[in-house]
């Protein structure tokens, strides 16, 4: 059997996201990028090539072309540096932007903590646009950050990257709860959540031998997270890939294959990749 066991494609912000580019590409002779526009390389280099656009160069930029900030967020450092030498387009996540407007806002009385990776562009665009947050990296001990940060009796603002696992920034949460008052806390986003509620209720359902398949790149935050969740509550088989060649080297065999997605994977590419196996099954079975 093969079977979608979640909600497939683009999220919102990342659907925002094609849609600034594609109207880009109608409107200027040029588009830049400064990183991609979303984490999956195959398909950002294909929508890339269809809507004119290549990553910055520091030479001949005039307002006939446009800057177009990925969903991830931007630097306000980075709009202010190009603003007067190209049209620019905002294609960040909305979430995203409504929390720059926020933060926009310091409360002088609040002790603001971001908890992210380090190095994914979401975090790096938050450090460098708001000097007063605290970071904590997802992926060190939260006791000993928190304890070199020093504070005790704060009112603290809590704002987590948008795709990190709901267990870690409650593990955070708790930790900076005991000696402080937590008085504004932000969530994930559930975009790509309600992915992993939709998968847990499945396969606790199932106790068949499967394999699961997250369509995706291993660059994704979120796919990465819907791994780690799936490897460490089921302990079952599961990969990230964008390539039906990768799957093909899995023993498939006797083996129920169920499918799930990134938010940065079109629903069309893992109707694809779905439609790839079942021929391939089939040609095994002739």
């Amino acid at each position: 059997m093969i079977k979608i066991i979640s909600e497939i494609g683009y999220c919102s912000g990342v659907n925002n996201a094609i849609n600034k580019l594609s109207q880009a590409g109608k409107d200027s002779k040029k588009v830049f990028l400064l990183h991609p526009l979303l984490h999956n390389i195959k398909e950002n280099d294909f929508l890339m090539k269809n809507n004119n656009a290549t990553y910055i160069e520091n030479n001949n930029l005039t307002k006939e072309s446009t800057l177009l900030f990925s969903a991830h967020g931007y630097k306000y450092k980075d709009y202010d540096y190009y603003k007067d030498k190209l049209n620019l387009v905002i294609g960040t996540c909305p979430i995203i932007l409504s929390r720059y407007k926020l933060l926009d806002k310091e409360d002088k009385l609040l002790f603001y903590v971001f908890l992210g990776k380090k190095g994914h562009e979401e975090s790096e665009a938050f450090i460098s646009n708001f000097k007063f947050l605290h970071f904590i990296d997802v992926n060190s001990d939260f006791k000993k950050q928190i304890g070199d940060l020093k504070i005790k009796n704060k009112k603290v603002f809590f704002i987590p990257q948008t795709t990190l696992s709901k267990s870690k920034t409650k593990e955070c949460v708790e930790i900076l709860k005991e000696n402080n008052t937590i008085v504004k806390e932000l969530d994930i986003c559930l975009s790509y959540y309600n992915r992993i509620v939709e998968i847990d209720k499945f396969l606790e359902k199932t106790n068949k031998d499967y394999v699961v398949f997250i369509i995706g790149d291993k660059l994704s935050s979120n796919a990465n997270e819907i791994y780690n969740f799936i490897l460490n509550k089921f302990k079952s088989e599961v990969y990230i890939t964008n390539s039906f060649d990768e799957i093909k080297k899995v023993n498939l065999k006797n083996k129920d294959i169920y499918l799930t997605s990134a938010t940065s994977t079109s629903k069309e590419n893992v109707l694809i990749i779905k439609k790839q196996i079942e021929d391939y099954l089939a040609d095994l079975t002739n």
